[in-house]
């Protein structure tokens, strides 16, 4: 999935997440994202589940900001959080290695509505 597509939603695992509404709904709860949230899950998405240099991150989302590094780790333990990964299981963010993370949930485009 590109950019676009993915600013028209998508599945992450059993989530549903709409960029444009800045949500995540599951089966039994919505979640508001902020931009940092939303900004990190979808540069992970846009890079279809291969590693992302913590660094490359950074660079993107808080250019020149001081604090990026803690921002980058309260943005992906609240993601942790909201997808109910665990410390010993890692279904939605993993860490690869010590400075890259990778989207390792099964994700796919929103279906089209009806008639589209």
């Amino acid at each position: 999935m590109d950019a676009a597509e993915l600013q028209r939603g998508f599945h992450v695992g059993e989530w549903l997440v709409e960029p444009r509404a800045s949500r995540a709904s599951s089966s039994d709860a919505v979640r508001d994202l902020t931009a940092d949230e939303l900004g990190l899950l979808l540069m992970l998405a846009e890079s279809h589940g291969e590693a992302v240099g913590r660094r490359e991150i950074r660079n993107r989302l808080w250019p020149h900001q001081p604090g990026a590094e803690e921002h980058l780790r309260a943005t992906v333990a609240s993601l942790r959080q909201i997808f109910g990964d665990t410390p010993r299981q890692r279904r939605y963010i993993a860490s690869v290695g010590q400075d890259a993370l990778a989207l390792v949930a099964h994700f796919r485009p929103a279906e089209a509505p009806a008639g589209a």
